[in-house]
């Protein structure tokens, strides 16, 4: 659930994002805390499942893993962002990430009804 709020939020981002007037300091800075809060949403459920999902015996060095892998994404894609902004425009730029938020919406739904179903299988 907590990924999926991510995921929606992410998308509002890059809807505001796109919309807005280049001009309206005020805009753009709702697309951003809307970024933040998606993003960050969208790592702490991401971790939780992590958590949840490793044994404890190499909970850490999956986490740690993860961690790194988050990292080197959030580098390639800040350093692909200004390449899509520079060659496009910031518009572009915040359409394109909506969508791809919006690619995980589906997949998220998938995960938690098939976990719904695990948990109510009879034991």
């Amino acid at each position: 659930i907590v990924m999926g709020a991510g995921a929606v939020v992410l998308i509002l981002a890059g809807v505001v994002a796109a919309v807005a007037p280049p001009s309206s300091a005020a805009v753009l800075t709702l697309a951003l805390v809307l970024l933040g809060l998606g993003w960050n949403l969208s790592v702490v459920g991401g971790t939780a499942q992590i958590t949840d999902a490793a044994p404890l015996a190499q909970r850490a060095r999956i986490q740690g893993a993860s961690d790194v892998g988050l990292a080197i994404a959030g580098s390639v894609g800040g350093l692909a962002s200004g390449l899509v902004v520079e060659a496009q425009s910031f518009a572009v730029l915040a359409q394109g990430s909506a969508v791809v938020a919006g690619l995980a919406l589906p997949l998220l739904v998938a995960m938690a009804v098939r976990g719904r179903r695990v948990a109510r299988a009879p034991s």
